[in-house]
């Protein structure tokens, strides 16, 4: 993954490749500690308004500047994914959202850095709630389902393509 050499976190000795498991990681000959590569954990939202259109923002920042995306980010170690889901969205989108549920889990593959794990799920505006882009968004809009922008991220097109999935469905069982 990288050419930077690694060393104990417990003793200091420089870490070798070993296989472990079946995979090579870095561990460490003296005292047996292991540098797991374990994923990040990232949450998403995808945001509806009173409309049922769904809140993006356009990134200020790299990757994906310019581009459109969900509200989301890192999940902090002492906080409920939902919970990081709630603070994105207020840090992002400038807007208080309730966390309705669960919409998937994604495994988001980096060739440059440990990969991760996207929850998204869906969220609602609260009422009176008017979004407004935060520090890291060039501007917020509200799309329709028939002209969402094509997001900048692999899984946030995952999350969309749930979420279409999941309102195509709560359609299709509408009593007519």
């Amino acid at each position: 993954m990288d050419d930077v050499p690694h060393f104990c976190v417990n003793c200091g000795t420089g870490l070798e490749l070993r296989t472990i498991e079946g995979r090579e990681l870095e561990a460490c000959a003296r005292c047996g500690f292991v540098l797991w590569r374990d994923p990040k954990v990232v949450t998403m939202v995808v945001v509806e308004n009173e409309a049922g259109e769904v809140v993006m923002g356009r990134r200020g920042i790299e990757p994906g500047y310019g581009r459109w995306c969900l509200p989301g980010g890192y999940v902090n170690d002492d906080e409920h994914p939902a919970s990081s889901a709630a603070r994105e969205c207020r840090e992002e989108i400038g807007a208080e959202v309730e966390i309705v549920s669960l919409l998937g889990v994604y495994h988001i593959r980096k060739r440059d850095a440990p990969s991760m794990v996207g929850i998204a799920y869906l969220g609602r505006l609260r009422p009176g709630a008017v979004p407004a882009p935060g520090e890291e968004m060039l501007e917020v809009a509200a799309f329709s389902r028939d002209r969402l922008p094509e997001p900048a991220f692999p899984s946030h097109r995952e999350a969309m393509s749930d979420w279409l999935d999941l309102r195509e469905q709560s359609l299709r069982e509408q009593p007519r």
